[in-house]
């Protein structure tokens, strides 16, 4: 994963993809946690709180990197719409972008003169 799982949390609250690409937004959007993966992660995370043993952020540090995804992305309402939202804007910009190179391709052509 190129981008720090706590990193993504600001993007997808705001709905601003910044600097991410469509495939890793969809790599992403497929990493989402499931009903059942958000509840064992949460129970983890509870059991971290109510015990003095270890620090949650150490124990969230021994988390691989698609659970620290999972953790992060617990506490972002609606995140699947929102990843869903930012693969569009991602797709629509391309789209308007390869337009515009098409548009003055079209332009500059001596078949149009």
């Amino acid at each position: 994963m190129l981008h720090h799982p706590t990193c993504l949390f600001p993007l997808t609250y705001n709905r601003d993809s910044g600097n991410i690409d469509e495939t890793e937004l969809l790599a992403l959007l497929q990493l989402l946690r499931s009903k059942n993966e958000a509840f064992v992660i949460g129970a983890y995370l509870l059991k971290l709180d109510s015990s003095a043993e270890v620090s949650r952020s150490e124990a969230i540090s021994k988390l691989g990197e698609c659970e620290k995804y999972m953790a992060s992305m617990l506490y972002v309402e609606d995140a699947a719409k929102k990843f869903e939202c930012m693969l569009h804007k991602v797709q629509l910009q391309s789209f308007v972008k390869d337009l515009g190179e098409a548009v003055a391709c079209a332009r500059n052509s001596n078949k149009l003169a």
